[in-house]
């Protein structure tokens, strides 16, 4: 019935608003899933290595064209001025624990033992202790901005987030590393199972032969499982497949449609699993791979894939001469110290042997910090490894390893936009000063405003690692003495403890300091105490004529305190200094 408070021109009007409307208003559901919209943009003029300037034009995320010089800008796109920057593919970490908390699979999964009953002949039927690949990083991943800044800031724009600490730890994760929610972050879900030969936890398996045969159980297991399904599928007899998430998702790697990542560090570990991969029939990536050298003919003939991380162990220094008319101090012999510094640095150059052995390698930071693991590859450039090789295993390389070259790794139209830009080629041992200024990640542009040097690695020879004194001179107060014990990793990151005194009797303020060693320059920052309210202090340091010295302020409760404070070296190295805490 026609509305008597409507006149039938208006009447048609309003039915015919409220079909354009519905037609036109987006669904509220396809709305709340939009993502929001990031301008394209125009880098100009960049340097591609070993190449003329171009243009990269990014759209919707990807990587719409990459001009020529000349070439027409769209008039929409945001301009980015490139000239006198290098571009770079955004660096791909192919291993690291960070963000993905462990967690201990629930062990038994069948009914308890009767004790009462007979002994039976088989084993129980759900042991499971080490064992869950059902475990995905995709659904437990948290990155706090802070992590994901210092990959950033780094040149590394994605990331693979493994579990660890089991057998058959689960699923690891490609992320891309821009500020966004986990799951707009995610590029793969699932890239890797990964394993080891450990667990936690008493009881049965706790030995590597243990480990050994719980692999091989779960591995019957997933195969009888297969099997069930397919005959219970298809009606034939046999019983009730169980539903179990871990046998369920395990049969990619039966297939081999996803590799097994096994993070093995010694000869006889990596030896072991290369045997498991061929006995038990499934596709292997090494990762850690410190002695991986060892074998690298054999991972070369089964083209076996190494991630490595790099981590060599501590820095054996060699014997030092001895003065005229002094006794020798070594806590070793000095043969005992020059054969453990050659098989240091064995370790140290493993990644040479492999390279020249054939065998695909990657680099991952595993549970370290990111600039750590930039610094050693650039050592590893300086001893011989070519550098197209390291860029390689940065980008592509790490991308096709990952199953992603169609999307990340390359600057190329259509790949996803992962774009560095730096000052010169980080990788080249010639630019020690090189810098990031932007990385653009999933088309979002980050600038990186060039800072007070401590970005940049220690230069050559400054090492502020070791124990020393230090004095602090004031005006109107006498001088304030104090002890430092700090640690100096590659990178130039600091860390240890630094103790203040009023006099050599006096009461010991202070505690656990972090710091930054960059060029010639370091700051060390701390608390007087180890209380919330407890007042902080700063020590810039500059390295001059082979002494560090400089300003010290805190701010205390009734105003500031400044003095100039300066270093004395006591030993030139302390117990565990340097080390890999990883």
């Amino acid at each position: 019935m026609r509305s008597p408070f409507l006149s039938p021109p208006a009447w048609h009007l309003r039915a015919t608003l409220v079909l354009i409307a519905a037609f036109c208003v987006p669904d509220a559901a396809l709305l709340a899933q939009t993502r929001k919209p990031i301008a394209p943009l125009a880098i100009r003029n960049a340097r591609l290595v070993g190449g003329e300037p171009v243009s990269i034009i990014t759209r919707d995320g990807r990587i719409q064209s990459v001009l020529e010089p000349g070439s027409g800008i769209p008039i929409d796109a945001h301009p980015i001025d490139a000239t006198g920057l290098v571009a770079l593919p955004a660096f791909i970490d192919a291993y690291t624990i960070v963000g993905c908390p462990a967690r201990a699979p629930e062990a038994d999964r069948d009914l308890p033992t009767d004790v009462g009953a007979n002994i039976d002949i088989d084993m129980r039927d759900a042991n499971r202790k080490g064992v869950q690949p059902s475990y995905t990083a995709a659904a437990v991943a948290k990155w706090t901005p802070a992590q994901r800044a210092g990959w950033r800031k780094g040149g590394f724009g994605h990331a693979l987030v493994a579990p660890f600490g089991q057998i058959l730890c689960g699923d690891s994760a490609l992320l891309s590393l821009r500020e966004a929610a986990t799951r707009d972050a995610i590029v793969v879900p699932a890239v890797f199972a990964h394993a080891g030969f450990e667990t936690g936890g008493a009881g049965y398996p706790s030995t590597a032969m243990g480990y050994v045969a719980q692999l091989r159980q779960f591995f019957l297991d997933a195969r009888r499982h297969a099997e069930l399904h397919e005959r219970y599928q298809a009606g034939r007899p046999g019983v009730r497949p169980a539903w179990d998430a871990d046998l369920d998702s395990f049969q990619p790697v039966l297939r081999r449609g996803r590799r097994i990542a096994a993070r093995a560090e010694r000869a006889n570990e990596i030896d072991r699993w290369l045997d498991l991969s061929e006995e038990l029939g499934f596709e292997l990536v090494v990762v850690g791979g410190r002695e991986a050298f060892h074998h690298a003919e054999r991972l070369s003939a089964l083209r076996v894939p190494v991630v490595l991380t790099c981590e060599w162990g501590e820095e054996v220094e060699l014997p030092k001469a001895v003065p005229a008319g002094e006794r020798p101090r070594y806590d070793v012999p000095a043969e005992v110290r020059l054969e453990q510094r050659r098989k240091w640095e064995e370790r140290r150059s493993g990644a040479l042997v492999l390279q020249r052995a054939g065998v695909s390698i990657a680099f991952g930071s595993a549970g370290g910090a990111p600039a750590e693991l930039f610094g050693r590859v650039r050592k590893l450039v300086e001893l011989g490894l070519p550098i197209e090789v390291a860029r390689q295993a940065l980008g592509e390389g790490a991308a096709q390893l990952l199953g992603v070259e169609r999307r990340i790794g390359r600057l190329a139209a259509g790949q996803e936009t992962g774009i560095a830009l730096w000052t010169a080629d980080p990788l080249d041992p010639a630019n020690k000063s090189a810098r990031l200024r932007w990385i653009v990640l999933d088309g979002a542009a980050e600038e990186f405003v060039p800072g007070d040097g401590l970005e940049n690695p220690p230069a050559p020879g400054v090492d502020l690692g070791g124990k020393w004194t230090l004095a602090l001179v004031g005006e109107g107060a006498g001088p304030k003495l104090g002890d430092a014990t700090l640690w100096m990793e590659l990178d130039g990151s600091l860390r240890g403890t630094v103790l203040l005194r009023e006099r050599p009797d006096g009461e010991a303020k202070g505690g656990e300091i972090k710091g930054k060693v960059g060029g010639k320059q370091a700051r060390l920052t701390g608390k007087l105490g180890a209380a919330a309210d407890d007042p902080a202090w700063t020590i810039d340091l500059k390295w001059k004529e082979g002494r560090w010295s400089g300003e010290f302020k805190a701010q205390l409760p009734g105003g500031s305190y400044e003095a100039s404070v300066e270093f004395t070296q006591v030993h030139e190295h302390v117990e565990g200094c340097c080390e890999d805490d990883h």
